[in-house]
């Protein structure tokens, strides 16, 4: 790009909203020294302090007879209101673009939790022995197919925001013993379940059964723990990951500190997609992969049979995006593993309550990080984390495709063993947002 300052398009009223939300003092400038970020800054006003908003960008050229769609950016596209900056990455857009009159477009719309939304993009080409992941954000979902070698699937890792708030938990199968989870901060969750692929770009490892090298790449990658991603299994008494295990990794690579495995309640609130009854209602069977029941995989083991995986997003998302979230395989979580009775006397509650009796001012629990590990719980509780001769037992959720229907149940709470890393035990990743 031949120009140091860009021209900026007056942006309107907010998107999709009668709200009289305002966006002013737009501009737009080349990074110096000069280079391929474009800085965007502009006032949203007229809105409540916590109010948030997605931000699309569309520039022109040539008269405004040419058009770009902004997608990649290396800032956060969810903004409050106040004097904000985001920053386009126009070289990664389109590598060697010129023009002497570019103009941007400004559009502010709610952020709420759907199919649309904010994704982050975190580049792992440079495999294992890189320094750096890039990361950029955008919102425009990612081009995937069936079976494909898609980006999203190996060299990419896609994550989605979803937008905090709460949702009812219960005793497992009962469906009884509520209790009210708040999140308070949103997250970023995998689109996809972690693939074998994208955990050798990161490791250098396969650690998977399914080994057949010609159909492995975008299936998910099992055999891996709570242990093997985060290096030990002593959260929530410690939460900072060993030193060189995957989660480190990610985290020194792209400056993302809270790079991790969801807690359970963050894996639960992304899985129900705002949905409070029980089974598994809010979804088709269209949307998992269990029963051992996806023919023809041939990526079993180092021959071809009928049970096993399938490829990440063969079947469709949740209502959030979210692909696989029942079935194919069950995902780890950071918390260790006690009865959902034993989780309410942890957190200080008498006794889960109908789900009708249930609200805001009586049973709450605030960002929970899950049971107690040796040496964390109090004295004079009358319970204990699992415990075996393995080590801690952890929670999974989502069940597998060796896993009947019945197990694919918003209330589902498997137990496992963390060093026993079966082939239906795999991962899915998550950022924390500050």
């Amino acid at each position: 790009m031949n120009v140091k300052t860009l021209l900026l398009l007056a942006a309107g009223v907010i998107a999709g909203s009668s709200s009289a939300l305002t966006i002013s003092d737009v501009s737009a400038r080349q990074r110096y020294p000069w280079n391929n970020l474009v800085d965007i800054d502009f006032t949203l006003g007229d809105a409540s302090a916590d109010a948030q908003f997605k931000i699309d960008v569309k520039a022109s050229y040539l008269g405004d007879t040419r058009i770009l769609d902004a997608r990649m950016f290396v800032t956060d596209l969810v903004v409050t209101p106040g004097t904000r900056r985001i920053t386009w990455d126009l070289g990664k857009d389109y590598p060697g673009f010129k023009a002497d009159d570019l103009r941007v477009a400004v559009t502010a719309s709610p952020f709420t939790n759907g199919t649309d939304g904010v994704y982050m993009v975190i580049d792992l080409s440079g495999g294992k022995d890189a320094a750096k992941y890039p990361v950029h954000y955008t919102t425009k979902p990612p081009k995937h197919s069936v079976n494909a070698l898609d980006a999203c699937k190996t060299t990419e890792m896609w994550l989605k925001r979803i937008k905090c708030g709460s949702y009812m938990f219960c005793k497992g199968f009962e469906s009884t013993g509520y209790f009210r989870v708040n999140l308070t901060k949103d997250f970023y969750i995998g689109i996809f379940e972690c693939t074998q692929r994208q955990w050798a770009q990161i490791t250098g490892s396969w650690p998977s059964s399914f080994i057949n090298e010609q159909y492995r790449d975008t299936r998910p990658c099992e055999n891996v723990s709570l242990n093997s991603s985060f290096g030990h299994t002593l959260w929530p008494k410690d939460k900072t990951p060993k030193s060189a295990s995957p989660i480190d990794k990610m985290r020194k690579r792209t400056g993302l500190d809270t790079f991790s495995l969801p807690t359970e309640a963050q894996w639960e609130y992304a899985n129900r997609c705002g949905y409070n009854g029980g089974l598994h209602s809010s979804y088709s069977y269209e949307q998992m992969c269990y029963n051992r029941s996806y023919d023809s995989l041939d990526g079993n083991f180092s021959v071809g049979l009928e049970n096993g995986t399938a490829c990440v997003g063969t079947y469709a998302p949740n209502a959030w995006g979210i692909y696989d979230m029942f079935g194919n395989v069950a995902e780890a979580c950071l918390d260790a593993s006690v009865e959902s009775s034993n989780l309410q006397k942890f957190y200080g509650l008498t006794q889960g309550l109908p789900i009708e009796e249930c609200t805001a001012a009586n049973v709450v629990v605030s960002d929970p990080d899950g049971g107690p590990v040796k040496g964390t719980y109090e004295e004079g509780h009358d319970f204990k984390p699992y415990e075996s001769s393995y080590q801690y037992w952890h929670v999974l959720r989502g069940a597998s495709w060796c896993n009947t229907s019945g197990h694919m149940n918003h209330f589902n709470r498997i137990t496992n063993p963390d060093n026993l890393k079966p082939a239906c035990k795999g991962v899915r990743f998550v950022v924390t947002c500050d």
